[in-house]
């Protein structure tokens, strides 16, 4: 082995591996393109442009031309000198085309024919040669000089006038203006952007303007990208002279109900009388374009119409000469639900007049499907299709009386028809019947179902699930309860406040029963003298002791003469014509502890929810109730630890008050002049 003075072989391995890879190096590039984006007009042509760096032959390497990854979306790929047509996306064969230039220095071009909208936003050019690949992107930004706007005037309205600035063709979406004649700006009222099937904007800016200042005004728009804008003038004195101004548009007062699947006619006319074979007439939703329907010199402008109305309209010219157009729109659906506003137009002055449609679906009656019994209780299924608007739907017991169901779910279909479900809970089935009826509001009509049950004892006894508000299946709040039963406990005269007396023609029943075990047609109703009370009250200038001002019980009315500590039950209170109360719940502990309250008190407009003893105050939170209740429910269930208050008025759950375990007896009672309601028979 020969050394060299001053080098190590493993120092010489090291520098020759160096070499190496500065050589690799040198055989790379890099991918270089415009320094700035490429700026093309709607419907012109552009040309995309790399160069690879340093200069150097790409006769033989892969160039691909394409949006956002190489294998998709790709405008052009060429290689060994001839295009590879079959990985092209298809919205650009025939649109652009390979442009041949210096390959042998590594420069390649790319021309877009007929720039659309979507071709706007970044490209990239990519060079491969074996595993090595470099890339560049490039901006292109596609700019459209849409027709210089038209400014349409409405007809006079107290004082005030209506102007709406009108122009399509614009990308991207430009910037509209208004101005008095003095050159200030003035402020737009409305100003909606909306894209046509080829991308390109229509515009629509309103501005209001008294007629008093009204002179001349211009509307200007603008476009970002080119720093170009077009205008219009209108001179407001000259277009209240025309023939419009003095006109009115006129159509039915009352709103249209059309069932689904029907016709629609929309009729407007003149007042006073006059031809209108050479206005422009538009039928339109929200805004002037698109439109239902657009008649112009005499023929359909099908290109303004919307989608969903084509090949579904028909425009009755029959009175035309007298001013009256009807608008027929076939086999109304869900979607046509709503308002539609009638233009006539002439000289750039309109009068319009607005239509309210309500498309109304009378759905499929009613099918009851049963479940068990299992456990002793029958779960049944009440469900109907093909309803618009939301149905209301109602359970009856065999007298005919409401009953709450377990729960309703509702589904809109794609068609917008909805359908729904509502299930009831029975338990001990006797003989008898069940209806549910499925109504709509708007029509006044319902379809009926009756389920007839077995021939045992029965009671109702509900679980009940308050869904609220479901636009789409959507569940604004849910309340779960367990099975209660409603209870009448009988009154002592002995014992019991001597403001609670019994109600005659009832039977009486035991005391010191569990809420499940007592049955409804055992027990005593009772209800409240609030009239004694309220006089009593006058005479000492007395209003009544609030827990929440920690006074004594001296005054407290016990609902029922027993506590219950077992069992689920639940109490009706009308509330009704009263501006404060406190009514709920006391607990006696079995250590002989002090009462412990769980109450809901109103005082004014004011609720709060409260934890106490006469004492102290563990729990105060302020509750928000928009609707005043006329009527509250106190939901008792000793198994699971819950008092719960619902706002029979309005449907709706108000608090609950939850625990493991209650420690003692528990006794429903109310402070104040309320009205315990009378037993329900079912």
């Amino acid at each position: 082995m020969v050394d060299f003075p001053g080098y190590s072989l493993p120092g010489a391995a090291a520098s020759f591996l160096f070499v190496l890879l500065t050589m690799k190096q040198s055989e790379h590039f890099r991918v270089i393109g415009p320094a700035h984006g490429i700026l093309a007009r709607v419907g012109e042509d552009a040309l995309l442009t790399c160069q690879l760096f340093p200069k150097r032959s790409a006769e033989h390497m892969e160039v691909r031309w394409y949006r956002s990854e190489p294998g998709t979306h790709v405008l052009l790929a060429h290689q060994d000198g001839a295009e590879v047509s079959e990985v092209q996306t298809e919205e650009y064969r025939g649109r652009v085309e390979w442009v041949e230039d210096d390959l042998a220095e590594g420069s390649v071009a790319l021309k877009m024919h007929n720039i659309r909208p979507s071709d706007d936003g970044q490209y990239w050019c990519r060079f491969q040669e074996g595993h090595y690949c470099g890339e560049t992107s490039l901006l292109l930004q596609v700019a459209g000089l849409g027709s210089a706007p038209h400014i349409h005037m409405a007809g006079s309205m107290e004082g005030e006038i209506q102007l709406v600035c009108t122009a399509e063709g614009w990308f991207p979406e430009p910037r509209v203006h208004w101005e008095d004649s003095r050159g200030e700006r003035l402020l737009t009222l409305y100003e909606h952007h909306i894209p046509d099937e080829d991308g390109l904007f229509h515009v629509e800016a309103t501005l209001v303007v008294r007629i008093a200042s009204a002179d001349t005004v211009s509307c200007s728009i603008h476009n970002p990208v080119l720093a170009e804008e077009k205008g219009a003038v209108l001179s407001i004195p000259e277009k209240l002279q025309t023939e419009l101004a003095s006109l009115k548009v006129i159509g039915p007062s009352q709103p249209l109900l059309v069932r689904v699947g029907e016709d629609i006619q929309l009729t407007c006319c003149l007042s006073p009388e006059a031809n209108a074979q050479s206005m422009e007439v538009r039928w339109v939703r929200a805004r002037r374009y698109p439109a239902v329907y657009v008649y112009m010199d005499g023929d359909h402008v099908s290109a303004e119409q919307m989608a969903e109305y084509r090949g579904r309209t028909v425009l009755v010219t029959d009175a035309i000469s007298e001013g009256r157009l009807t608008l027929q729109i076939h086999d109304a659906r869900t979607s046509d639900d709503g308002q539609y506003r009638c233009l006539f137009e002439k000289d750039g002055v309109y009068q319009e007049n607005t239509l309210d449609v309500k498309i109304v679906g009378l759905g499929s009656s009613p099918r009851i499907t049963a479940e068990g019994p299992v456990d002793g209780e029958m779960r049944l299924l009440c469900s109907s299709a093909g309803w618009f608007p939301q149905p209301r739907v109602q359970w009856r017991d065999p007298e005919g009386k409401p009953v709450p169901s377990f729960s309703q779910a509702l589904a809109q279909g794609s068609d917008g028809l909805f359908q729904v479900e509502a299930f009831l809970q029975v338990t001990n089935s006797s003989a008898g019947n069940v209806t549910c009826s499925v109504s709509n509001p708007l029509l006044g009509e319902e379809r009926m179902a009756t389920f007839f049950l077995s021939d045992s004892r029965m009671t109702f006894s509900w679980k009940i699930l308050f869904l609220l508000g479901l636009p789409v299946v959507v569940v604004v709040g849910l309340i779960q309860m367990k099975s209660f039963s409603k209870v009448n406990e009988t009154l002592d005269p002995n014992t019991a406040h001597p403001e609670l007396t019994p109600l005659e023609g009832r039977k009486r029943g035991t005391h010191g029963q569990s809420c499940n075990q007592t049955s409804h047609r055992d027990l005593t109703a009772y209800s409240v003298l609030q009239a004694r009370r309220e006089n009593r009250d006058l005479e000492s200038g007395n209003t009544g002791p609030s827990l929440s001002n920690k006074q004594g019980n001296g005054n407290l009315i016990r609902l029922t003469m027993e506590g219950f500590t077992s069992g689920r039950c639940y109490w009706e209170v009308d509330t009704e014509g009263t501006d404060e109360w406190t009514l709920g719940i006391f607990e006696e502990p079995a250590d002989s502890g002090g009462l412990q309250f769980r109450v809901l008190e109103k005082k004014g407009c004011d609720y709060r929810a409260l934890t106490c003893c006469l004492q102290a105050i563990s729990l105060a939170e302020r509750l928000l109730i928009e609707k005043c209740p006329q009527k509250i429910v106190i939901f008792l269930d000793c198994e699971d630890g819950d008092i719960s208050f619902y706002n029979m008025t309005a449907g709706t759950h108000i608090f609950s008050f939850t625990q493991p375990s209650f420690s003692g007896s528990l006794c429903p009672f109310k402070l104040e002049s309320v009205e315990l309601s009378p037993s329900a028979q079912y």
